[in-house]
């Protein structure tokens, strides 16, 4: 009877209790037991991956898309195809900031521009050498498990019910999942993290190469992108003021006539109505004339009639 009442421990709430072994460590020899919680997600919003993803909810701290894989491939025996894993705070966050940046379709962006993007992106990943192999999760991390289909998930949330129950019914013949961990734990990561904070020479030298050679880029070709707008009018006339350098004085008078030729020219180009509201103010101003032209031929067309009718020839 005792048995059968730790077989019913296996769900509780809609969860499946997915019990896990850790395996012993020099720190600690002796195994540890840990519990998964699982379940269909069901979020407030669907989208198109709701049916084919698993909601699990107290990850250990050590986990990586690499150990989910392993964990459910072992699970469902090869049959849940697990296609990515989203945990709490990365993907997730990731994923609710993409999904309110505005969206602007059909517009294509200037290669320039795109390359700008990608110039920065890449600085942001140009620093300093990492000094954790990987970041831990926090404790009660959750974690989304997107299979490649719907079947997949199902086959593998069954096999989870199925071994849970197992697992918590006991006896000599119960199983144990054993969770394999791909991160160094205990004192191998604190000597991993010491021997990463003090890089070798070549690897900070390539760090330091590598952001510079970018900043480089970057910055000629927002010199480039400058230069380019330099006295351009936008889509409402105004010029955008931007920072060049000043020129210098031609070497002789022959150069100096002739750049006194391209300044007047230039200004002949330009001419009076060279920006948008210059034309609408000299449309504006001529309608008003032609209004205050035509007041006047209506007041004297008026006085011409009132004096036909008072004066008669004689």
């Amino acid at each position: 009877m005792a048995s059968d009442n730790r077989g019913a421990l296996y769900e509780r709430a809609g969860y499946t209790i997915l019990p896990i072994t850790f395996p012993p460590t020099p720190a600690y020899p002796h195994k540890v037991h840990h519990h998964l919680y699982l379940r269909s997600h069901d979020p407030r919003i669907e989208d198109r991956d709701t049916p084919r993803t698993l909601f699990v909810s107290n990850v250990p701290i050590d986990a990586s898309e690499s150990s989910i894989r392993d964990l459910f491939k072992r699970i469902a025996g090869g049959r849940g195809a697990v296609q990515r894993v989203e945990f709490e705070d990365k993907a997730w966050k990731q994923r609710h900031e993409v999904s309110e940046a505005p969206v602007h379709a059909g517009v294509k962006r200037k290669r320039e521009e795109v390359e700008e993007a990608e110039l920065e992106a890449k600085m942001e990943t140009a620093q300093l050498p990492e000094v954790w192999e990987d970041e831990l999760l926090p404790g009660g991390t959750c974690a989304l498990v997107v299979f490649a289909d719907k079947s997949s998930k199902d086959v593998a949330l069954k096999a989870s019910g199925r071994l849970a129950k197992a697992i918590w019914k006991g006896g000599k013949d119960a199983p144990e999942l054993t969770w394999n961990s791909s991160q160094a734990c205990g004192i191998e990561r604190y000597l991993s993290h010491h021997h990463l904070t003090h890089p070798t020479k070549h690897h900070l030298q390539s760090s330091i190469n590598t952001y510079l050679t970018t900043f480089t880029r970057l910055e000629s070709l927002r010199t480039r992108l400058a230069a380019r707008t330099h006295n351009v009018p936008d889509a409402d006339g105004f010029v955008t003021v931007t920072r060049h350098a000043h020129h210098h004085r031609p070497a002789s008078s022959a150069a100096a006539q002739a750049a006194a030729d391209r300044a007047a020219e230039k200004e002949k180009k330009i001419g009076p109505d060279f920006y948008r509201f210059q034309a609408r103010e000299k449309r504006k101003e001529r309608d008003r004339e032609l209004k205050v032209g035509f007041e006047e031929d209506v007041r004297r067309i008026r006085e011409m009639r009132e004096r036909r009718g008072r004066v008669r020839p004689e």
